[in-house]
């Protein structure tokens, strides 16, 4: 009898950028949806008049594609924060974006803690930064909110 396979949780995932994080968990991670295009077009008729209909995959979508991650407020930790300012410079200083693109992945784990799910994304850099909100009536923890954009976004694993 073969065992089953394991479903994966969507809790249990952290994220890993080269140089600006490692194994840093965070609350949510999504990314848009990388499509291609599917020109439909008649490519004849049959005796009987009948149109032939052929769907065919063409350019995959060449747009940058954008990560959205929140990360939780945790004292003193502002390695994010300090990528975000080298690449936009929100200060109004020189901006460092081309030499500080990085190449990161996306990791949920099995129950018992191994890797079973990787994406991976290259020439990242962050494009937005969405501060805390606070709140004295709220129970919840402190997040921030980050756009990545990326030039590749493809599952590894």
């Amino acid at each position: 009898m073969t065992q089953a396979k394991e479903f994966l949780t969507s809790f249990s995932f952290y994220l890993q950028i080269d140089g600006v994080v490692d194994n840093l968990p965070i609350k949510s991670f999504s990314t848009a949806q990388v499509e291609t295009e599917v020109p439909s077009q008649i490519m004849g008729t049959t005796k009987q008049g009948k149109a032939v209909l052929q769907a065919t995959p063409t350019v995959v979508n060449s747009n940058p594609i954008d990560l959205t991650v929140t990360t939780m407020i945790m004292d003193g930790d502002k390695q994010f924060f300090e990528w975000f300012k080298k690449c936009i410079a929100p200060d109004g200083g020189s901006r460092q974006v081309m030499t500080e693109r990085k190449s990161g992945s996306v990791f949920a784990l099995k129950q018992e803690g191994s890797i079973s799910y990787q994406c991976d994304f290259k020439n990242a850099f962050p494009k937005s930064y969405q501060p805390a909100e606070f709140d004295a009536s709220s129970g919840e923890m402190a997040t921030e909110q980050w756009t990545i954009v990326c030039e590749s976004f493809l599952r590894t694993k």
